[in-house]
Order: structure tokens, then sequence, then C-alpha cells
């Protein structure tokens, strides 16, 4: 009824080291990987970089997009406007100066 096992092919010492190896060097990578995600605070310094970027990039389109459409303006649309809001900020402040005097 019971029969004997066979004989199995048992690796050898330098299989066992080597396999061994291996396991130290993914764990190891395993470890270092769990430490990065555990440093909070690079983790946060990697996100604000990611954010910084981010807005530099939206920052430079939406310059670029200005930039585009105010050069497809008419000329004297090109000089109104900051004209108008150049007027615009002077009689905020008379209007504020005044007020400041009553």
């Amino acid at each position: 009824m019971n029969q004997p096992d066979e004989p199995r092919n048992k690796p050898s010492a330098e299989d066992l080291e080597a396999d061994i190896a291996d396991a130290r060097d993914r764990l190891a990578d395993d470890v270092a990987a769990l430490a990065d995600k555990a440093d909070v605070p690079k983790q946060v310094r990697a996100r604000i970089d990611q954010t910084r970027d981010n807005l530099g990039d939206t920052a430079r389109n939406a310059q670029h997009r200005a930039q585009a459409t105010t050069r497809s303006l008419p000329a004297p649309v090109r000089i109104a406007v900051p004209v108008a809001a150049a007027l615009a900020v002077v009689l905020i402040v008379v209007g504020r100066r005044r007020r400041s005097r009553h």
C-alpha cells in the first residue's frame, strides 16, 4: 500500500546558495522600494516638483496662446487694450484717494 517515496533530485549546495542569493537580492529590492514609499518627505518633494513642472508647462502654453491671439488682433485693438487697462488702474486709484479724503 504505502509505496516508498521515489528518490528526488536534491539540489546541490551551490544551487541552494545561488537561490538564496537571488532571494536576498529580490528581498533587498523590495525593502528598498518599501523604504522609498515610506519616505514621506521625499514623496512630497517629488509631488511638488511634478506639480511645479506641470504649472510651468501650463503657464508657457497660456502665454503662447495669448501671444498668438494678440498677434492676430488688428493694430488698433492691440493698442486699445493696454491703454484701457492702464486707464482702469488710474481710475481705481483716483477713486480710492477721493474716498479716503472724505
